[in-house]
């Protein structure tokens, strides 16, 4: 085993936020009584392991450029190998439902690397980690609604 070691990037865009993480976590679990009303979290498994996992009763396994989208407000048990690096895009729960009431129906299902949704919101992601943070309210929202619609097609 690897000793413990975890880097965590986080870049806001108004409410949702994107974060670049590698850890040597093999396994993270998320219990009824850490569960609030919270978000949808869509990883983004960038290593050339796998990341595995249960919610809402669907099993999920995802590689290299592979993602799922699980929510935070659902118990939550996924595995990785001993180090792991992924993307982890986490957006509001009423941002998500407004724009895509069904969006449950998609929990714990993997999205595959070569989803063109999928690709171009990692390049667009890189593009807003890199640049300058947005100020321009209608920027974020822009921006914000942007990466809402590509995970909804994805």
């Amino acid at each position: 085993n690897l000793p413990f070691e975890a880097s965590i990037e986080a870049t806001a865009v108004g409410s949702v936020v994107l974060g670049q993480m590698s850890a040597t976590i093999e396994q993270a679990t998320r219990k009824a009584s850490n569960i609030a009303n919270d978000g949808y979290l869509l990883l983004i498994n960038k290593a050339d392991t796998v990341l595995s996992g249960v919610q809402v009763g669907r099993e999920y396994a995802v590689g290299q450029g592979e993602a799922v989208l699980v929510t935070a407000s659902e118990a939550l048990k996924m595995t990785g190998a001993d180090s792991n690096v992924w993307t982890n895009v986490v957006i509001p729960r009423a941002i998500l439902l407004r724009a895509f009431p069904q969006i449950d129906d998609r929990l714990g299902l993997k999205i595959g690397a070569d989803s063109e949704a999928l690709d171009l919101l990692k390049r667009y992601c890189l593009l807003l980690e890199s640049g300058s943070p947005l100020a321009s309210a209608d920027l974020i929202t822009h921006a914000t609604d942007t990466i809402v619609d590509l995970i909804g097609l994805a």
